[in-house]
């Protein structure tokens, strides 16, 4: 097995999809010929991301797919261009309520607040301390978006909205994911990732943008006709990199309530 997990790595991390953004520079830092950081810059605003981990964290990010959170990854940038674009265009707003899933280092959803939105990052808990340290190093005081911890689960996510929204039955305005599907790497996972999204996109306003690097066996077709059975439907907005790198657009086909779903359920098991 771990031979296999060192294949699926190797595949992700190597000849993967050149992105070259108009919108948005990036640019590394060596040190010691190690990549540490990196520079994202955007019209007047710079983030700057750190890659590296205490040793004591490292060993168990690697004995799994966690290790591919601390990469600044194409499908990320090309997040973050259509963030700006969009925002300039507005198509987004200052004031939106925003979730990034599988946050990583956090380039989008750092993108998405500095230029307005109102946002939360979420991460698996391996990961939250580097996006914690990466949200100070570029924030400060009541400006810094908001870090939390998310497994993905339709639960999960009812409980996040409960605790950060004030009308949480209204839900997000975007729902922010990138490379957050590859089945060699990160299992099938997926399947817990389209429960989650189910739960976020209760109502045809909320939009869902997922970039994804296609890659052998990713199994993203099976996570969107997943989708599809529960009601969500999905189109592509943008191809790049030889249609290698993919932006969706995610939307309920139609208004949900999950409080009525879960209420429903609940007297669908109860004994009679």
């Amino acid at each position: 097995m771990a031979s296999e997990g060192a294949d699926a790595a190797s595949e992700a991390a190597a000849p993967y999809a050149v992105f070259h953004s108009a919108a948005v520079s990036v640019k590394s830092e060596v040190t010691d010929g190690m990549e540490v950081a990196a520079s994202v810059r955007f019209l007047q605003h710079s983030l700057r991301l750190k890659l590296t981990l205490e040793p004591s964290e490292m060993e168990p990010l690697f004995s799994g797919a966690a290790w591919a959170g601390t990469t600044l990854w194409p499908a990320s940038i090309l997040l973050c261009e259509h963030l700006v674009l969009g925002f300039a265009t507005g198509i987004f707003a200052e004031g939106q309520k925003m979730l990034e899933l599988g946050a990583g280092l956090g380039a989008p959803g750092f993108c998405a607040s500095l230029l307005g939105a109102d946002v939360v990052l979420t991460e698996q808990d391996q990961l939250v301390r580097l996006l914690e340290e990466n949200a100070a190093c570029n924030f400060s005081g009541d400006s810094a978006p908001r870090v939390r911890c998310l497994d993905w689960s339709a639960d999960a996510a009812a409980s996040l909205a409960a605790e950060v929204l004030e009308k949480p039955e209204v839900g997000w305005d975007v729902v922010l994911a990138s490379d957050v599907v590859y089945e060699p790497l990160y299992g099938d996972s997926w399947k817990l990732l389209s429960d989650c999204l189910e739960a976020l996109l209760l109502n045809t306003s909320t939009v869902a943008l997922l970039t994804a690097e296609r890659r052998t066996g990713d199994n993203i077709d099976s996570f969107l006709d997943r989708l599809e059975g529960a009601g969500i439907a999905h189109r592509v907005l943008r191809k790049e990199a030889g249609d290698k790198l993919l932006l969706f657009e995610l939307r309920s086909a139609k208004p949900r309530c999950l409080a009525k779903q879960k209420r429903e359920e609940a007297q669908e098991t109860s004994p009679r």
